[in-house]
């Protein structure tokens, strides 16, 4: 089966997210086809990240 893994990241890079990213391409590239789809944030995106990190001291909000 062919999948889209999409990420803010390069999936070769074993530094972003600690590793976590490249570690996930990897497991599931064993089990399928898997097309990596990077996606750069936007300036509204990037602004709105630096604001939440402010307020939420550190803590993490997840938009779905």
């Amino acid at each position: 089966m062919k999948v889209g893994f999409i990420s803010e990241f390069d999936v070769e890079n074993k530094k972003a997210w600690s590793g976590t990213i490249n570690f996930l391409y990897e497991t599931l590239s064993k089990e399928y086809e898997l097309y990596p789809i990077v996606i750069k944030p936007s300036f509204t995106q990037k602004v709105f990240k630096k604001i939440t990190k402010i307020i939420g001291g550190g803590m993490k909000i997840i938009l779905l």
